[in-house]
């Protein structure tokens, strides 16, 4: 129910004062609001799939809100037990699923249980009995009962297994060619250290961006769905950005058991050349030789796109490749940032 009496409030302490909607004023706001609310309940899901630095803030914040609110406030955080979280967490009341596994696998089983009765009425229990989740999902490709008990038989034998073979089919989709090759990895690279959820012509850009290509033009540009070379560990998401569909695909691919292996210095060294590269070619922009409505061209047609992300981040990139101070850097990697530097 919308407590109405909150507005007077909000309107005299924030919008009077033209307080932005940044994150002091609303931290500042947030438990002023709880107070007004009784038996309230937070629960917090997947914390433990941020990166290292968020999860940090996020606790801090949840911590000052959970304080400052009082009793009234329950706060539960699901997730596994990972560093800094459980650090952080370690005088907290803490339920481990560990205990629970009885439990656990009778709820799971029923969930299973009730999915697979579609799949009993078309192809029978002997058959069925043996899917998994995995051969749910390709359950309407099979034409028989064989075809489907053949696929249960072919399961990977776990996570590490499956991502393996997913980068064997972005490796089959390549042909040989090595240029495709090299666009998926760099691809991968983008969106494993990216610093903000990033859009599909974001990462296309970058993908193109390097130190022999410093602009975009309708001949380097890359085509809409060029990054379905990358599928199926990537997918769309509301508003055009692109990620893995698992933020356990981000956690394999950064692990040694990966296959490409990807190496941080490299990929954070390729993505800050991208950066630079696209800073430098927004110089053209700056170019009297060139007309106002050339200019406007090139922006419509999208090759100054990655621009908002390559200003904000690049010198973070950077900062990460020095922290590979022993590793050989790429060719002209210096002259380019000392270039975007002038």
């Amino acid at each position: 129910m919308a407590n109405n009496g909150i507005v007077p409030y909000i309107c005299d302490q924030y919008i009077s004062k033209a307080k932005r909607p940044l994150k002091p004023s609303l931290t500042c706001l947030l438990p002023d609001l709880l107070q007004t609310l009784s038996g309230l309940r937070i629960i917090v899901d997947g914390l433990d799939e941020w990166e290292p630095h968020e999860q940090k803030v996020v606790l801090e914040d949840l911590t000052r809100v959970s304080k400052a609110s009082g009793p009234t406030l329950k706060l539960l955080l699901s997730l596994r037990d990972v560093e800094p979280i459980s650090r952080t967490l370690k005088d907290k009341p803490i339920v481990s699923l560990r205990d629970e596994r009885p439990a656990i696998k009778k709820a799971i089983g029923s969930y299973v249980t009730a999915r697979l009765i579609p799949l009993q009425e078309r192809f029978g229990n002997d058959s069925v009995i043996r899917l998994g989740c995995e051969i749910m999902r390709k359950a309407d490709e099979c034409g028989s009962g064989l075809e489907l008990e053949s696929a249960v038989r072919d399961l990977p034998a776990g996570l590490n297994e499956a991502y393996d073979r997913m980068i064997m089919r972005i490796e089959a989709k390549s042909r040989g060619d090595v240029k495709l090759r090299e666009r998926a990895l760099r691809s991968l690279w983008w969106l494993a250290f990216r610093f903000r959820p990033l859009k599909e012509f974001e990462i296309q850009d970058g993908v193109v961006f390097d130190n022999d290509n410093i602009f975009l033009n309708l001949d380097t540009k890359l085509k809409e769905g060029s990054l379905d070379l990358c599928k199926p560990l990537i997918e769309r998401r509301r508003g055009g950005l692109v990620d893995f569909f698992h933020f356990s695909v981000k956690e394999y691919l950064k692990s040694n058991f990966s296959r490409p292996y990807l190496d941080p210095f490299r990929a954070h060294c390729s993505i800050a050349i991208s950066c630079a590269a696209s800073i430098t070619s927004n110089f053209t922009l700056l170019d009297p030789k060139i007309s106002l409505d050339e200019k406007q061209r090139m922006i419509a047609n999208g090759f100054h796109g990655l621009h908002s992300y390559a200003n904000e981040f690049w010198i973070h990139h950077l900062i990460e490749c020095s922290q590979f101070v022993s590793s050989p850097r790429p060719a002209d990697f210096s002259a380019l940032i000392d270039q975007c530097l002038a």
